[in-house]
């Protein structure tokens, strides 16, 4: 291919991408015109429009130096004028604080067309745009005359004895629900209240007692107490208790006497487990170096030695 194929190909394409209206360089964005005219179309119902005249560079207002953006006045002219005018037409006082005006700032034209009212007949509405009012512009927009009557909307449920306003499908919310879910919109909701399923009693592995589950489907013991310790707690869970008590018959192994096993914690005569070696002294919480003991003997030992207690008859019995 010849650079001059190539230069006349890209400005081909190059001119196939800016705004069909003669003169106009910018891009195109729809219907073969730039943005600016298509809002023109949009607005005016063609893009030859012409656009919108300059407000000048000075607002109408006297000693405002701020760039106007309506009718000549700045922003905030613009918006104190125009409710000191609707306060004047409602009959009511124009004071707006600290911005007071003693003349309207507005011209013959603009105040004309602010009381033209919509061409549509027994409209009373003012004018916004093309002769119509706002809602009548709209329906032209949408369905191409602006006296198009949208058809009136059934406002009561379908169903028979239903008095509620339509939500879809000519059905209320409740009955418009029913039918994405049962397929029917009179059909019977299903209540899942109370619908969890029950389990009966079972045996506690830890004391031997029996306790009812309710809903729980895994749930072994009858509470916390009997749960098996886990990693990094305490020996003296009283699963481990029951475990140890059982092992050792339920005798205490410092004083030799009986362990009350309905007792528990913060009882004196409860069981407990006492580690053999202490704990301080190198001891673990391996069960070989635990042994079932009172509470009162436990805590009376503290750490010392076996043999040094036993010689020593250091019990509180």
């Amino acid at each position: 291919m010849s650079d001059h194929s190539f230069e006349w190909g890209l400005c081909y394409n190059l001119s196939m991408m800016v705004c069909e209206i003669e003169g106009c360089k910018k891009p195109k964005r729809k219907r073969g015109w730039c943005e600016m005219h298509y809002s023109r179309f949009k607005a005016h119902g063609t893009p030859y429009a012409p656009g919108k005249r300059s407000a000048g560079d000075e607002c109408m207002s006297p000693e405002c130096e701020k760039r106007p953006v309506a009718k000549g006045q700045c922003k905030t002219h613009y918006y104190a004028n125009r409710r000191r005018r609707k306060a004047i037409e409602d009959g009511k006082a124009p004071s707006f604080g600290p911005i007071t005006f003693d003349e309207l700032v507005v011209s013959e034209t603009a105040a004309q067309k602010d009381r033209e009212q919509c061409s549509v007949t027994g409209c009373s509405d003012f004018v916004k745009t093309r002769g119509w009012c706002g809602a009548h512009y709209q329906r032209w927009r949408r369905f191409g005359d602006p006296e198009f009557t949208p058809p009136e909307a059934d406002k009561q449920c379908t169903v028979v004895g239903c008095t509620r306003v339509t939500n879809a499908r000519g059905l209320c919310g409740p009955h418009y629900y029913r039918l994405q879910t049962y397929g029917d919109p009179e059909a019977t909701p299903i209540r899942r209240t109370g619908m969890l399923p029950t389990f009966p009693a079972r045996v506690c592995p830890t004391c031997g007692g029996a306790f009812d589950p309710g809903t729980s489907r895994v749930r072994k013991y009858c509470g916390r107490k009997c749960a098996p310790k886990r990693p990094g707690g305490s020996v003296n869970r009283r699963s481990v208790v029951e475990r140890i008590g059982a092992r050792d018959g339920w005798v205490c192994h410092l004083c030799k006497e009986p362990v009350d096993r309905q007792l528990y914690w913060p009882n004196v005569r409860a069981g407990s487990v006492d580690h053999v070696v202490a704990v301080s002294r190198g001891g673990s919480d391996e069960e070989s170096n635990l042994a079932l003991s009172h509470l009162t003997c436990n805590v009376s030992r503290g750490n010392i030695p076996i043999e040094t207690c036993n010689s020593h008859h250091v019990l509180l019995k």
